[in-house]
Formats: C-alpha cells, sequence, structure tokens
C-alpha cells in the first residue's frame, strides 16, 4: 500500500453458511486499520485487487446465490482510509 502496510483482499464467514467478500487494510506490523465487506445472502468472494495512483484500491469479485447457476459480480471502489465510493453489480447473462 502507498505508505506501507498491506490490503489484503478474500473471504469471511459470515452469518450463518454465508460468505462475504472482504477487503482488510493492516499497518506494517499487522494491526487492522480498516476492513469493508461486500455481498449479499450467499457465497460472495474476493477475486482481484488493485490499488489506484490516488492511493483508493478496486476491488472486484463474484457473488453467488442459492438460485444461480454463475456467479453476478461486484466492482467497487475503496478510497485510501475504508468505506466504499462505489459499489456496483452487475448479473451474468441466464
Amino acid at each position: 500500500m502507498t505508505g506501507g502496510g498491506y490490503a489484503i483482499a478474500g473471504y469471511a464467514s459470515g452469518a450463518a453458511e454465508y460468505w462475504s467478500a472482504r477487503l482488510t487494510a493492516v499497518s506494517d506490523d499487522g494491526t487492522a486499520l480498516w476492513s469493508e465487506s461486500f455481498g449479499s445472502s450467499g457465497t460472495d468472494r474476493g477475486v482481484m485487487l488493485q490499488e489506484t495512483a490516488d492511493g483508493a484500491f478496486i476491488f472486484t469479485g463474484g457473488i453467488w446465490r442459492e438460485s444461480d447457476e454463475a456467479p453476478d459480480l461486484f466492482l467497487a471502489k475503496i478510497p485510501a482510509g475504508g468505506s466504499a465510493e462505489q459499489d456496483q453489480q452487475a448479473q451474468q447473462p441466464r
């Protein structure tokens, strides 16, 4: 991350058997600075993370709902201090 530390993308256990895509920033010593979760009921996973020139992050992933054969996609832009600015979802053609 710009200025030190690390950004960790993936997924974490949520309510019941559901999983949420998660982006967490930690300092160089491993202290959590902020964390954002994305998705809905179902299994949601973060797939790609890219830091932008302004220190923000672009975070993408998939949202699997119980009735879906293919995941929907999400795209979020998170500023350097956390708190998602945009959270867009796109459904796969059926």
